[in-house]
C-alpha cells in the first residue's frame, strides 16, 4: 500500500463516515477494513449494596468480577455519568421488584439474591481512523505521523456511552464464563442457555443501545469460542430485557418495551397516537415475533428501522396528552423513567396520574417475572424456558384493567 492509496482510501471512507449514524460506524469499519482508535474517559461500573456504607454501592473491577447469583444489568439513558446515577436507576430495578422479594426473610434484601449492575459512562473524546493491517505501521511507524498527514481521519467527539472495549470486558466477566470452561471450550447449549438465563437487562433510552452493543459483542466473542450462528441465537433467546422509553426499536434478545405514544424525546410514532387518541385507548399492545416489526418499525420503517433479531412485547401508552404539554423541549415530560418509579413499600412516586401506576405495575410484574425465572433456572438442573409472552401480556393487561376501572368506579 503506498502514501497515495492510503490518501485515496481515507478521503473515500471518511466521506462514507460522515453520512453514517453512529451505531452502524462499528459495521462500516468491518466493511471497509478500518481500525479505529478511540481517546476515552472510561466508565466505571458497580453494584447496588444497601449493606455497603458507600451510598449503597460497591465498585466493580470487571476483570475480577464473578457472580454465583442472577445478574440484572441495570443500563441508564446517556445522562447518567456519576456513580449516583448509575445507583439510583439501580435502586428504581430494586424498588420494582419490591413485591416478589416482600416474603424473604427480614433484613434481607434484593440483592442477597441477585446482583444489580450498572455504570457511569465514560466519554469519547476523540476517534482516529487507519486502514488495517501491516502496510500502514510500514509507511507510518508513528500513528502521530499518520494523523499529522491525515487531519481529516481524526475526529474529535463528545459522546458519552459504553465503549467497545467496556463492553468486552463486561461479555468476558459476565456473559462468557457462563457458557465456556475454564479452557475455553464449549459447555453444552442447554446448560449454557440456563446459565444465561440468569442474565437480564432494564435499560433506559440509550440504555437500549448499550444492550445491543453488549449482545453483538457477546455474539462475536461465541464465534470465535466456535459456537454457530443457530447456537447462539437459541442462547441469546434464554436472556430477557426490560426497556423503557427505547433509544431504538432493534432488538436483538427477548425484548419488552415499555414507552409513551408521545414521547417526543425517543420519536413520537404519529399514526399510532392518532390511532389510539380517536379510539381512546389508553394503553396498546403488540406481540412480536422475530419476524414481526414493532409499531413503529410498520407505520415509519424509514424512521425506525426494520430489526427484528428476537421477540418482544410492546407495550405503548399515553398518560400526558399533548394539550397538557405546555411545550415540547429536549426531555420530553413523557420521558422521565422517575414517572413509572415506586418507593421501597412499592407505592408509585407520582401519585397525580393512574395511567403511570398502571404502567408501573405492570413493568414492575415484567421484571418480577423475569426475575422469578433467573432465579429457578440458577437452582435447576436443566434449561427451564420462559413463560410465552402471549401469557405474560394476558397477566399485564389484567392488571392495567383492574386499576384502571377501579379509578373509573372510584370517580
Amino acid at each position: 500500500m503506498t502514501k497515495e492509496e492510503v490518501a485515496k482510501k481515507v478521503e473515500e471512507f471518511m466521506a462514507v463516515l460522515k453520512r453514517t449514524p453512529a451505531r452502524e460506524r462499528a459495521a462500516l469499519c468491518k466493511q471497509w477494513g478500518m481500525k479505529r482508535v478511540v481517546s476515552r474517559e472510561k466508565s466505571s461500573f458497580g453494584k447496588r449494596n444497601t449493606k455497603s456504607k458507600n451510598h449503597h454501592w460497591d465498585e466493580i473491577d470487571l476483570t475480577a468480577y464473578r457472580s454465583d447469583k442472577p445478574v440484572m444489568v441495570c443500563f441508564s439513558g446517556n445522562g447518567a455519568v456519576t456513580v449516583s446515577e448509575a445507583n439510583g436507576f439501580c435502586k428504581t430495578a430494586e424498588n420494582m421488584l419490591g413485591l416478589l422479594f416482600k416474603d424473604k426473610p427480614e433484613n434481607s434484601n434484593p440483592e442477597d439474591y441477585i446482583d444489580f449492575i450498572s455504570c457511569a459512562y465514560g466519554k469519547d473524546k476523540a476517534y482516529l481512523y487507519y486502514p488495517e493491517g501491516y502496510e500502514i505501521r510500514d509507511i507510518y511507524s508513528d500513528l502521530n505521523d499518520y494523523k499529522r498527514e491525515f487531519p481529516l481521519a481524526y475526529e474529535k467527539a463528545g459522546t458519552t456511552c459504553l465503549g467497545e472495549g467496556e463492553a468486552e470486558k463486561f461479555v468476558a466477566a459476565i456473559m462468557l464464563p457462563r457458557c465456556v470452561d475454564e479452557k475455553g471450550g464449549k459447555l453444552d447449549i442447554d446448560t449454557c442457555c440456563k446459565n444465561m438465563a440468569e442474565v437480564s437487562f432494564f435499560s433506559y433510552c440509550y440504555g437500549s443501545q448499550a444492550v445491543n452493543l453488549v449482545i453483538d459483542t457477546f455474539e462475536d466473542a461465541m464465534l470465535k469460542h466456535g459456537f454457530s450462528k443457530e447456537e447462539i441465537e437459541k442462547i441469546n433467546s434464554s436472556m430477557k430485557h426490560i426497556s423503557f422509553a427505547r433509544k431504538e426499536y432493534t432488538r436483538k434478545i427477548p425484548t419488552i418495551f415499555f414507552y409513551a405514544a408521545n414521547d417526543y424525546a425517543i420519536g413520537s410514532i404519529d399514526q399510532l397516537r392518532t390511532t389510539m387518541q380517536e379510539e381512546g385507548l389508553g394503553i396498546k399492545t403488540k406481540l412480536c415475533n422475530k419476524k414481526a416489526l414493532a409499531f413503529g418499525q410498520d407505520m415509519a420503517e424509514k424512521k425506525f428501522g426494520n430489526q427484528t433479531g428476537a421477540e418482544a412485547l410492546e407495550v405503548a401508552y399515553i398518560a400526558i396528552s399533548d394539550e397538557e404539554k405546555e411545550g415540547f423541549s429536549n426531555q420530553d415530560e413523557d420521558h422521565n423513567v422517575m414517572n413509572l418509579a415506586r418507593d421501597r413499600k412499592w407505592n408509585i412516586v407520582f401519585k397525580n396520574r393512574p395511567r403511570f401506576d398502571a404502567i408501573s405495575q405492570m413493568m414492575a410484574w415484567s421484571m418480577g417475572r423475569i426475575v422469578e425465572y433467573s432465579l429457578i433456572n440458577t437452582k435447576a438442573n436443566r434449561f427451564v424456558p420462559f413463560m410465552p409472552l402471549k401469557t405474560l401480556n394476558e397477566e399485564i393487561l389484567s392488571i392495567y384493567d383492574s386499576i384502571i376501572l377501579d379509578e373509573i368506579e372510584a370517580h
